[in-house]
């Protein structure tokens, strides 16, 4: 298992609206969603064709909204993401 490490990620406010709305709606963490976009567009760049375009994270995040998910991103919050969402 990989070691987490906290880190601070400068975007714009908009778009980090965006990606709690999205994730959100997802039944994920804006953490989680994050993670898993960054997974897959990391993945996808390494797999690619050299010669193929690669896609922004901003592309690839959109692309992981379109994912549905069941299960419900309260049912396995870390104790920080519980205090940063009061539940």
């Amino acid at each position: 298992m990989n070691n987490i490490v906290v880190t601070n990620l400068r975007i714009p406010e908009s778009d980090l609206s965006l990606v709690r709305t999205v994730a959100r709606d997802l039944g994920l963490s804006a953490n989680e969603y994050i993670n898993k976009a960054i997974n897959r567009a990391v993945v996808t760049d390494h797999l690619a064709d050299p010669g193929k375009k690669r896609r922004s994270i901003y592309d690839a995040l959109m692309e992981l909204s379109k994912i549905k998910y069941k299960k419900s991103f309260k049912d396995e919050l870390s104790d920080d993401d519980k205090a940063i969402y009061d539940t």
